[in-house]
């Protein structure tokens, strides 16, 4: 519980991201996360389509939109990043990949500082980056995930 009410802290201090703003996160910062494995996990590596999920572990709807994401990559052909904000434990991480059967990687943003570097204000937030197009969409609580097949075929 008090992780929580941290972790909401963090992000409740944090500014939204505007659209002027949006422009200078094109790139994804150079920021080392680390996985559920303890191994590092560079954003500057991130080279095609990819979702990045800001997520915490104890939000149900979070965990509802993880198992949609899941659903969402057994029939598309897009990356999805899970970022857990916090000093969020590996094996907690792992219990929830294990259950929902989550086929891509859960990293740990545990200083907060990539969702700092987005100005993350709520939780979850998905960005859509696009490296080859140089763009970064945003979406905002939980969705369909017809919501990300319309950003993407726009």
């Amino acid at each position: 519980m008090i992780l929580i009410g941290f972790s909401l802290g963090i992000l409740t201090n944090l500014m939204p991201l505007r659209a002027e703003e949006e422009s200078k996160h094109n790139k994804l910062p150079d920021i080392t996360l680390e996985n559920v494995n303890g191994e590092s996990f560079n954003l500057t590596k991130v080279n095609e389509l990819t979702l990045l999920f800001f997520w915490l572990p104890q939000s149900d709807s979070c965990l509802i939109q993880l198992s949609r994401l899941q659903e969402f990559i057994n029939n598309n052909d897009i990356n999805i990043l899970a970022i857990a904000i916090g000093d969020i434990k590996q094996n907690e991480l792992l219990e929830v990949k294990t259950q929902l059967k989550l086929e891509f990687p859960l990293l740990i943003d545990r200083k907060a500082k990539l969702s700092q570097k987005f100005k993350l204000a709520t939780i979850p937030t998905t960005f859509i980056y696009d490296p080859q197009a140089n763009d970064l969409d945003t979406i905002i609580g939980t969705y369909k995930t017809t919501k990300i097949d319309k950003k993407l075929n726009n």
